[in-house]
């Protein structure tokens, strides 16, 4: 069951409005998508192994090419903002 939908194309216009405060906000989101899309197909399924290296990549480019480092580190909690 996936309790809080989220998708790239709402990610993407969320973006382009303006409604997030710093690219952690995007961070949690964009992850979101990846664990739903995990969740919803299971490990059987080979959505779920493109979804896992879409996953590991974002995190692989998010690390290297965000700063400052606090914008970074594990996902603050669900709802909360990793800003500041």
């Amino acid at each position: 069951y996936i309790d809080e939908p989220m998708d790239l194309g709402t990610v993407k216009d969320s973006l382009v409005g303006g409604e997030y405060e710093c690219a952690h906000d995007v961070r949690r989101h964009v992850t979101l998508v990846w664990r739903n899309c995990l969740t919803f197909n299971g490990s059987d399924n080979s959505v779920y192994a493109e979804c896992k290296k879409c996953a590991d990549r974002f995190e692989e480019l998010f690390r290297a090419r965000i700063r400052p480092e606090r914008h970074q580190g594990p996902l603050s909690p669900r709802g909360a903002s990793g800003c500041g």
